[in-house]
C-alpha cells in the first residue's frame, strides 16, 4: 500500500483542496523510496527550469513530484542524530524507504509519535508496516504512550467500529472528548525540514518540501469516525433513544471542530474539519435549532459553506501568487505557516503581496 500523502487523503474523502501546497503532496506517492527526483535546487535546476522555490512548488506534478533524499542522504542523517525517533521518522519521511520506520518500530515502540505511525501504518511486526489500515496491538500501544492524547482514543474508536464494536468505539470516543489533541505533525515537519537542510538544500527548498509532503494518514480515519459516530446517532434515534443520538452527534462536530481550529498546520484539516461538520448537519432537520449555539441547522450549514468557499478563495489568490514570491518571501511564508497555520500564513502572502 502506497504511503498517504496530505492530499491523498483529501482526494480519497472526495474534498476539492485548491492549494498548491496541497496538491503538491500526492506527487511523491508516485516515486520510488531512496531515489532523489525533482529539481534540488535552482543551481542544479535544468536550463529553462523554475529558478525560486516558490515557482518549483507551482511546478511539481506527477511528472515532476517533489525530490525525496537518497537512501544515503537519510542514513546520514540519521547517524548525524544518533538513530533517535524523531531522526527516524524525519528520514523515512524525506526518502519513503521503509527501512528507518521499521528501524523506528523496533527500537522505539513507546515513543508515541512511532506508536502513532505504528497505528496508521498497520502493524506492531516492524517487517510488516502498513500491512493492514489498522491494528488492535498498535493502536493499544499508541493509547498507553499517550494517555492524554486524545488522537489515540478517536483511532481506537475508528477501530472498533470497522470491527463491530460499537459500543466499545462509543465508549472510546466520550474518553476523547475530554482531552487535547495532538498529531506530532510540526514536530514531523521540523525534523524532515532539519533531513533536507543536512543533505544540502536551501533553506527555502527544505522549508517547503517538508511541509508541502507532509505524511498525515491519520486524517481519513478521523472522518471515518465521524461518519461511524453520525450512523450510530441515526440508529439511536430512530429507536427513541434522542439523548444518546445527541450526544454522539456533539462528539462527531467536536472532532469536525477540533480539525479546524484556528491555527491548524495545514489546510487539510481545516477543509476536513468543514467537511466533517458539515456531514453531521446533513444529517438533521434543517430547521432545528442546535442547542449549544441557538441557530438552526441550516443557518449553521451556511456558515459552514461560506467557510469552505473561503478557504477555496484564498488559496486560489495564494496560487496565482507563487510567481512573484521570492525565496525569502517563502521562508517568511513557512514560517508563519508552523507558528499560525497554513490559513493565516497563506492571507499574510495576499496581504502583502496585493494582485495588480
Amino acid at each position: 500500500m502506497k504511503p498517504i500523502f496530505v492530499i491523498g487523503a483529501v482526494v480519497t474523502l472526495g474534498i476539492a483542496a485548491l492549494v498548491v501546497s496541497q496538491k503538491v503532496r500526492t506527487t511523491a506517492s508516485h516515486v520510488t523510496a531512496g531515489k532523489t527526483v525533482g529539481i534540488p535546487s535552482a543551481a542544479g535546476a535544468a536550463p529553462g527550469s523554475p529558478t525560486t522555490v516558490a515557482r518549483r512548488l507551482f511546478s511539481y506534478d506527477k511528472t515532476n513530484p517533489p525530490p525525496l533524499l537518497t537512501l544515503a542522504q537519510a542514513e546520514a542523517f540519521v547517524e548525524q542524530h544518533q538513530r533517535k525517533p524523531e531522526a527516524l521518522l524525519a528520514a523515512y519521511q524525506a526518502s519513503l524507504d521503509e527501512s528507518f520506520l521499521r528501524e523506528a518500530l523496533e527500537k522505539h515502540p513507546q515513543d508515541p509519535r512511532v506508536a502513532l505511525a505504528a497505528a496508521v501504518n498497520g502493524g506492531p511486526d516492524p517487517k510488516h508496516v502498513r500491512q493492514a489500515p489498522s491494528n488492535r496491538t498498535s493502536l493499544d500501544t499508541f493509547k498507553r504512550s499517550a494517555p492524554d492524547n486524545a488522537l489515540a482514543d478517536y483511532l481506537s474508536a475508528r477501530d472498533h467500529f470497522r470491527m463491530g464494536q460499537a459500543s466499545l468505539a462509543v465508549k472510546e470516543c466520550l474518553a476523547a472528548d475530554a482531552k487535547s489533541m495532538q498529531d506530532y505533525s510540526l514536530d514531523k515537519a521540523q525534523n524532515t525540514e532539519a533531513a533536507y537542510r543536512s543533505a544540502g538544500y536551501s533553506e527555502a527548498e527544505s522549508k517547503a518540501i517538508s511541509e508541502t509532503t507532509l505524511l498525515m494518514p491519520h486524517i481519513a480515519p478521523l472522518r471515518e469516525l465521524a461518519r461511524d459516530l453520525t450512523t450510530a446517532a441515526t440508529t439511536h434515534r430512530q429507536r427513541g433513544d434522542e439523548a444518546s443520538a445527541q450526544k454522539l452527534l456533539r462528539t462527531a462536530m467536536s472532532i469536525g471542530s477540533r480539525l479546524d481550529a484556528p491555527g491548524a498546520l495545514t489546510l487539510l484539516q481545516s477543509i476536513v474539519g468543514v467537511a466533517v461538520q458539515l456531514d453531521v448537519l446533513q444529517s438533521l432537520d434543517p430547521a432545528a435549532t442546535l442547542p449549544d449555539s441557538g441557530v438552526t441547522v441550516q443557518a449553521q450549514i451556511g456558515h459552514l459553506r461560506q467557510r469552505r468557499e473561503a478557504i477555496q478563495a484564498a488559496s486560489r489568490q495564494f496560487h496565482a501568487l507563487l510567481e512573484v514570491m521570492s525565496d525569502e518571501d517563502t521562508i517568511a511564508y513557512f514560517e508563519r505557516l508552523k507558528k499560525l497555520g497554513e490559513e493565516a500564513a497563506m492571507l499574510w502572502v495576499i496581504t502583502n503581496h496585493p494582485t495588480q
